[in-house]
């Protein structure tokens, strides 16, 4: 596996930022213009992602003549990075142990050996008309989840009605996805679609999402499958309070805890 990967897949690192890291681990040292011609970044790019690494606490800038950025030994940024990750685990054991309960709370009082009342299964085929059909009745909230490197709707479908739906009615639409990547494609796609470069959607990443749902208005729609769909993959849609509150939380803790 090359460096670029592990720093991805092992350090949790975007491909963008893997790059730049990779490019000044092989040099030492570098002013944004030399990172420029290396990576075929833009400098706005190279200034963000640099700054993206200062955080993370792998890089450093020395301002005099020129901005250079330098990599800290890499022996001190990843004993660093280890210990900040065992804090993340063990918080991430403590959440997971209370979510495993309130799921299983869940499970209990609206699925037993039958589909309980009031919890309709649905053909993924069929889903995109009908949960189209509910956002453009959508009065309080459009929350999506999308655990896949895709979109899983064709916003595209019944275009002018949706459109003037996000444009003409306010409500708190939140667009959640796994990747910074997606993120920005997906804002990207939004703003050329509507129109405008002030969008009335907000996009947010965690690569901790792992199960694609949807909440409009009080109805959650929850995929019975993996990340990758097929049009025979199955979801539940359903207006049970008790479950859909249980997953207005896990989306509003993903929502809090965006991957830095």
């Amino acid at each position: 596996m090359q460096i670029k990967d592990l720093l991805t897949h092992v350090l949790g690192l975007t491909p963008n930022e893997s790059t730049i890291y990779s490019i000044l681990l092989e040099i030492g040292q570098a002013t944004a213009n030399d990172i420029k011609d290396k990576s075929g970044f833009p400098l706005s790019r190279v200034y963000g992602i640099a700054q993206k690494l200062e955080k993370k606490g792998l890089i450093r800038r020395s301002k005099d003549a020129l901005t250079v950025f330098h990599v800290l030994p890499p022996m001190d940024t990843i004993a660093e990075h280890i210990e900040k990750q065992r804090e993340e685990f063990d918080k991430k054991l403590l959440q997971l142990e209370k979510l495993k309960g309130i799921l299983q709370m869940a499970w209990e009082e609206n699925i037993s050996n039958e589909i309980a009342s009031g919890i309709d299964v649905i053909r993924f085929e069929a889903v995109e008309h009908i949960f189209l059909q509910d956002v453009l009745s959508c009065r309080e909230r459009l929350w999506v989840a999308a655990a896949s490197e895709r979109s899983y709707i064709n916003w595209r479908y019944g275009g002018n009605a949706l459109v003037k739906r996000f444009t003409t009615h306010t409500f708190d639409v939140k667009y959640l996805v796994t990747t910074e990547d997606v993120a920005q494609l997906l804002s990207k796609r939004f703003k050329n679609w509507l129109q405008t470069d002030k969008l009335p959607i907000q996009i947010k990443y965690n690569s901790n999402l792992k199960v694609p749902f949807f909440i409009v208005d009080s109805t959650l729609y929850l995929f019975l499958s993996e990340a990758v769909l097929s049009k025979d993959s199955f979801l539940i849609r359903t207006e049970n309070k008790a479950l859909v509150s249980q997953f207005e939380w896990i989306f509003l803790m993903l929502w809090k805890e965006q991957s830095a």
